[in-house]
């Protein structure tokens, strides 16, 4: 594969979902993409076209630009949709993509919702794919006093050199396509209010009644994966692209009772 895959809309209800379909392994795949998205610049990158393809050519991949990133429509900071609407729309891409059943990939952010998804809608889940998953956002008064000064350095900050710099004060010709594929994928505002909103989802309590495989690479597999190539997140960014907006892991998979189908959904709080 060499050309970019056409971006195509799912719609739930009056929202557009933006998503490509591209390779054509023996499963279905769905990349939901953590911390930043935007499936038609996500090209742009080296990393991230190398990320793809190989992707690619493992799979039958829908990757996906979530409610208000990327291609998908964007909310204003005062309408941010709850956790469930987003594994609504994820029902929504699979079923405008005919996929009945895929195996779902998130990292970071997305992660909560695809193990929401997972315990909703298990006929639908072949496995779980959770890199650098954030099942809590914070737990304790001192990590939402930490994350409300990360949410007021989005503000300040978001889609400019000085959010990023840190991290890549070496690399400007990375930060020349890092900084404005950032500044596309969401605006500081509505990222921040995204934050304010999901600051108190906590999945732990969903992750007993997940029954699919569910596999957490780790960073020294990541690595492994990259030969010749700086440690990579689950993005297929060098590592320190996903590390600037710091959450708290998962611990490894877990098992338990039968999962939630859809009329008893489970709660993300």
């Amino acid at each position: 594969m060499t050309r970019r895959p056409e971006t195509r809309y799912a719609w739930n209800g009056d929202v557009a979902l933006a998503y490509q379909v591209f390779g054509a392994g023996p499963v279905d795949l769905v990349y939901v993409q953590g911390y930043t998205s935007h499936v038609d610049l996500n090209w742009g990158s080296p990393h991230l076209a190398r990320f793809l393809r190989g992707l690619g050519e493992r799979a039958r991949v829908i990757h996906t630009d979530r409610r208000g990133w990327g291609c998908s429509d964007r909310f204003s900071p005062g309408d941010v949709a709850a956790l469930e609407v987003q594994v609504d729309d994820l029902v929504a891409v699979m079923d405008a993509a005919s996929s009945e059943r895929a195996v779902i990939f998130a990292s970071i952010d997305t992660c909560p919702t695809a193990i929401l998804f997972a315990a909703t809608y298990p006929e639908r889940t072949a496995g779980l794919v959770l890199v650098d998953p954030v099942v809590a956002f914070y737990d304790s008064e001192s990590a939402r006093r930490e994350w409300a000064e990360i949410n007021d350095r989005v503000r300040r900050e978001w889609g400019t050199p000085a959010y990023d710099r840190e991290y890549w004060s070496d690399e400007n010709a990375f930060l020349d396509w890092f900084v404005p594929w950032c500044r596309a994928s969401v605006a500081p505002g509505a990222l921040a209010a995204e934050s304010d909103r999901f600051g108190s989802v906590d999945v732990r309590g969903v992750l007993s009644s997940i029954q699919v495989p569910t596999c957490r690479p780790s960073a020294a597999w990541r690595a492994a994966r990259r030969p010749g190539t700086r440690n990579s997140s689950g993005s297929g960014l060098p590592e320190r692209a996903s590390s600037s907006r710091p959450g708290r892991a998962a611990p490894d998979g877990s098992t338990g009772t039968r999962a939630h189908r859809r009329s008893s959904r489970p709660s993300a709080t």
